[in-house]
């Protein structure tokens, strides 16, 4: 049996694509046997016709239409099957752990046990088959249209629809999920990302946080690109004007919105603001109010 790399051996299947988030409408007339698959990327997979049998390291499952599965990043053996379906069809939604890692981290969902991370998978078997509520129902039939009207989606708008997936998914299981994207996970990182997410909006310069995780500057800067691949300038600048987005669109002003993510005065937030999203704080809510908050 050959090794398929998904999602790069998926080119061919109708998708939205957007940086390393894709969206994939997969159908198969005559699914193969058994396969094996190496998931460059982590998933979470839809079941809409037939059944897909998983296995992965000592433990399998089987999920079938009106299900769903996790996949995290690794080797697996996949046995798809259409049964009674005229084809078996699925909806995948691939991204780096990277950004299920952050969502841990910045979640309104509150994380269980003291440090909310796991050193081995507890409840979970490296994945995690979900039941499709009527809420997913409706995402999927969303974002299948979306594919079928080959939307040009922006990597904000990807990610904030990944986002509101995974927080759906982790009110539905709040200890597994978190779980499963913590293996191995050192403690020395843990600590690192407790600090820099407690003190987004504190203002703090990094110095500041260096020392409160009890590192150099030189150190920090280091672990800080190792755990979340990125400078901390660039991601806590992010992290804020994600932030300020939901705020000023709450109906927040922008000279509070400004307090509330460590802005000393209006005028150097409205520059970062309009630096970062092309419009000042003002121009951003008359846009905006009317629609979701945008996933900077």
């Amino acid at each position: 049996m050959l090794t398929v790399n998904v999602p790069d051996s998926l080119h061919t299947c109708s998708q939205i694509n957007n940086e390393d988030i894709s969206f994939v409408h997969y159908r198969e007339a005559s699914p193969a046997g058994r396969n094996l698959i190496s998931f460059e990327s982590c998933a979470i997979s839809f079941i809409l016709s037939g059944q897909k049998e998983f296995f992965r390291e000592s433990a399998s499952t089987l999920v079938q239409a009106g299900e769903g599965i996790i996949i995290p990043q690794g080797n697996a053996i996949i046995s798809e099957r259409r049964l009674q379906a005229t084809e078996y069809t699925s909806l995948v939604i691939f991204f780096p752990l990277k950004i299920a890692k952050d969502f841990i981290w910045s979640s309104p969902v509150k994380l269980s046990g003291t440090t909310g991370c796991s050193s081995a998978l507890k409840a979970n078997n490296g994945f995690l088959p979900f039941k499709v509520t009527s809420y997913l129902s409706l995402y999927i039939k969303n974002i299948i249209t979306l594919i079928e009207q080959k939307a040009e989606l922006t990597y904000p708008v990807m990610l904030h629809k990944l986002q509101e997936l995974f927080l759906v998914l982790a009110e539905m299981h709040p200890d597994t999920f978190f779980d499963l994207w913590n293996v191995a996970q050192d403690a020395s990182e843990i600590h690192l990302r407790r600090v820099v997410e407690s003190n987004i909006s504190k203002g703090f310069t990094l110095t500041e946080l260096a020392f409160l995780t009890n590192r150099s500057l030189a150190t920090f800067k280091r672990d800080f690109e190792k755990a979340y691949g990125t400078s901390p300038g660039k991601y806590l600048l992010k992290r804020k004007m994600e932030i300020a987005s939901h705020a000023l669109h709450s109906g927040k002003s922008p000279a509070e919105t400004a307090m509330e993510t460590g802005y000393e005065n209006i005028s150097n937030f409205t520059a970062a603001f309009k630096k970062h999203t092309g419009y000042t704080p003002k121009e951003y809510q008359s846009i905006n109010f009317q629609t979701e908050p945008l996933a900077i």
